[in-house]
């Protein structure tokens, strides 16, 4: 069994990284700037793959 097969996925960790990710506030992150209306609008990729980097 290589480790990408072995994967199991963590429930706790990604609920943990979905609150953290709608708390963000965008408009104090640099690199985004409002609209006319003052909202902001973004999207962020995040790559979940533990064997990539040996601490799995």
């Amino acid at each position: 069994m290589t480790r990408p097969d072995g994967f199991q996925l963590d429930r706790a960790l990604q609920t943990r990284l979905n609150v953290r990710c709608q708390a963000l506030s965008l408009k104090d992150m640099p690199g985004f700037a409002a609209d006319a209306q003052g909202n902001t609008q973004g999207n962020v990729l995040v790559e979940y793959a533990p064997w990539k980097t040996g601490r799995w």
